[in-house]
């Protein structure tokens, strides 16, 4: 369903001329738009999801492999047809599909055209670096949260928690605490860009 949903979009702004968007843009009616984001970022992600989230794993894995050698910790990456596997220092995790980040960014694209299409705002360079700056900061967090994830496991690995141990990282830190993270940061960065509006 949502396939053939995101195919009908796609053959409906296949029918639309360049001159047609432009006069559309140039009259500021922008509540479709907004609306047009929200919906395909809501809607759509699993589509999407399911083609690019290799591609943003794999540079989460990358980017918490480096992070870690930075500070002189080696970890071996190992390619599955379903995960990054990175482990090292006594304790590994698969990066997944999960681990991408690329749910809260739709989460995040979903939340902050909301926020401009009741707020009535107009298309310009502003919120199009907003949107680009915000996906961007948001992928940036995901890989600290990685990387913050991977410490406490070594922590809990070194102390011998046992099964219970490993119950509690993946349920507190891996299961809750990306969702949290992300609304949190996405309610924190749109209240500082309407302030930065404001002035």
């Amino acid at each position: 369903l949502m396939s053939c949903f995101f195919v009908l979009c796609l053959a409906f702004l296949s029918t639309i001329q360049i001159s047609e968007v432009l006069r559309f843009v140039n009259r500021r009616n922008t509540a479709a738009i907004y609306s047009l984001v929200a919906l395909l970022s809501l809607l759509n992600y699993p589509v999407i999801l399911k083609f690019f989230w290799k591609q943003a794993s794999f540079c989460t894995a990358k980017s918490v492999y480096y992070i870690y050698k930075l500070f002189g910790v080696n970890l071996n990456i190992l390619l599955t047809p379903v995960s990054f596997n990175l482990s090292g220092s006594g304790f590994g995790i698969k990066i997944i599909m999960g681990c991408s980040g690329l749910e809260g960014i739709f989460f995040f694209l979903f939340a902050f055209s909301l926020v401009q299409l009741i707020a009535k705002r107009g298309i310009n360079w502003g919120v199009f670096f907003a949107y680009i700056g915000g996906v961007v900061l948001l992928f940036g967090l995901n890989i600290i949260r990685i990387s913050a994830f991977y410490l406490v496991g070594i922590y809990f690995n070194k102390i011998s928690m046992g099964r219970l141990g490993r119950q509690l990282i993946e349920g507190a830190f891996h299961n809750h605490l990306g969702w949290l993270l992300y609304i949190a940061w996405i309610f924190i960065f749109i209240r500082g860009y309407r302030k930065m509006e404001s002035h």
